[in-house]
């Protein structure tokens, strides 16, 4: 497996209202995992276009924060593996 996705549920914003500007997908590429610059910028990229491809697809409750944490290997997949494994974890949650 080379994606982890989380569910947060509903994010609050301080007023206890939910947030106004949805950004529901949240990416973390650690500098620790991805060395360059390069390589982290090339994960995010994919990962913002595999979500964009499915999202359609799933529903995704409002304020729901999703939050994606990339593995070493997930350079070394061709881009149709990471779609499909990513719009299966997201299942799981949505």
């Amino acid at each position: 497996m080379f994606i982890t996705v989380r569910s947060q549920g509903q994010v609050k914003d301080r007023s206890g209202g939910t947030m106004s500007k949805e950004r529901p997908l949240t990416i973390n590429v650690p500098k620790k995992i991805f060395k360059r610059a390069v390589d982290r910028n090339k994960t995010k990229r994919l990962i913002r276009e595999s979500f964009r491809l499915i999202k359609k697809d799933i529903s995704i409750a409002k304020g729901m924060q999703i939050k994606v944490s990339p593995t070493a290997n997930i350079l070394n997949e061709d881009f149709d593996t990471i779609t499909t494994q990513f719009k299966n974890e997201i299942k799981k949650y949505v």
